[in-house]
């Protein structure tokens, strides 16, 4: 964007006039050489260029007859007189938000790729969708709103996973409950229920569901259950009778 002084000057007739009080007739040689540098033609400068010749060569310029706090200060007196200060002010906050919005469609990305897992849960599709549609036109002024609703369902997602592992905190306790009631009969079944259990653990340790482990693991139990309380009915005698916990379901069984 290529500004304009007062009276239809151009950026570059302005900054001259504002720049002969303080350097004199050395301002033309010092802008003749900025735009010199920056390969442009006078009628070609903007505000961004305006803004290195003043910080650059004409601070320099300024040192020779002032001190340098006090060439500062003249630099961004120039700055404010010409307009330039606000407009790189406003790019600057349009800047940020552009970066907080690439921040919080990075953290929907990553909460995505957290619950990718769970696929029959329909808020996953929906985060989905909506980062779709944001990718395709980032610039789009319905963009805020979007990503405050993607903030939304990862929230409801989150709140949904935290429920879920509370419920599977109590599958680990009632699984580990049936492991000690057959642990000692021993055999491949007892080792895969083991297995099964430490797998369990250790996804419910990374927050993570293991729905499909958590009900192979209640089938094994069950079915392991049944056999040892079938051994203790025929082989009341019997050392599994005696090491295993099955007193209570054995004592109704007359002889």
């Amino acid at each position: 964007m290529v500004l304009t002084g007062g009276q239809g000057l151009s950026l570059y007739q302005t900054l001259s006039k504002s720049l002969e009080p303080v350097l004199g007739e050395r301002a033309r040689a010092v802008l003749e050489e900025g735009v010199r540098r920056l390969g442009i033609s006078p009628d070609q400068l903007d505000a961004s260029q305006a803004e290195t010749i003043l910080k650059r060569l004409v601070y320099r310029e300024l040192q020779a007859k002032m001190s340098p706090g006090a060439a500062r200060s003249r630099i961004e007196e120039l700055l404010k007189e010409l307009g330039i200060a606000g407009e790189k002010a406003a790019q600057s906050k349009a800047e940020a938000m552009s970066a907080h919005a690439s921040a919080v469609l990075a953290d929907l990305e990553a909460g995505l790729k957290r619950f990718s897992l769970y696929l029959d849960w329909p808020e996953v599709g929906r985060l989905r969708g909506v980062i779709n549609v944001i990718k395709q036109d980032p610039a789009a002024a319905t963009v805020r709103s979007l990503l405050r609703e993607g903030q939304e369902v990862l929230a409801q997602l989150e709140e949904k996973l935290q429920a879920a592992l509370l419920r599977q905190t109590r599958d680990i306790a009632e699984l580990e409950m049936n492991l000690s009631r057959v642990q000692s009969v021993g055999g491949a079944k007892v080792r895969r229920l083991e297995n099964l259990i430490r797998l369990i653990q250790e996804a419910h340790a990374q927050e993570t569901l293991a729905v499909a482990e958590v009900e192979r693991a209640r089938a094994l139990a069950a079915d392991m259950r049944k056999l040892v309380e079938s051994s203790v009915v025929q082989n009341p005698t019997s050392e599994a009778a005696i090491t295993l916990d099955t007193i209570e379901d054995a004592s109704p069984i007359a002889t």
